[in-house]
């Protein structure tokens, strides 16, 4: 089934991920509130009031997959989960959690997708071929499992 869907996206241009639109991002503590405005900033340029779906990469591995409304709220919040928690996050702080252990550079990649309902799909679906590394984390998590 997984060969099929992504045959699938690649048919429709939503695979290979190099043809979304991409930039890299530091994750790590800011020194300063200025340091952390400027990153928030530059999140900002990249996207602006879009809406979609994106991708995390470290290191060539595919850390994360999700989808926001806009963009730059969910990716400024992931980049602030990488150092502080942030209101919205579940109960056991799993994004916090997530991105903490996920520091350092980050390659994001994003496509502009309006209609909430399509997001919805293409987020699982893609979800489900590329197996981010954050499903194994989550499970874990989940089950008690020291990561």
């Amino acid at each position: 089934m997984k060969r099929k869907i992504s045959k699938f996206f690649l048919k429709i241009g939503y695979l290979p991920l190099e043809k979304w639109n991409s930039f890299e991002i530091i994750h790590l503590s800011p020194k300063n509130n200025s340091e952390k405005n400027n990153c928030c900033k530059y999140i900002k340029s990249k996207v602006q009031n879009r809406n979609g779906l994106y991708v995390y990469k470290r290191n060539g591995k595919i850390i994360y997959v999700g989808k926001g409304k806009p963009l730059y709220n969910r990716l400024k919040n992931h980049y602030r989960s990488s150092f502080e928690e942030v209101p919205g996050d579940t109960k056991d702080k799993i994004w916090h959690r997530f991105f903490k252990k996920y520091r350092g550079k980050l390659e994001i990649y994003w496509k502009e997708q309006e209609d909430e309902r399509v997001r919805q799909i293409i987020e699982k679906a893609l979800d489900y071929c590329l197996n981010p590394v954050f499903n194994d984390f989550k499970q874990k998590i989940k089950n008690n499992i020291k990561y």
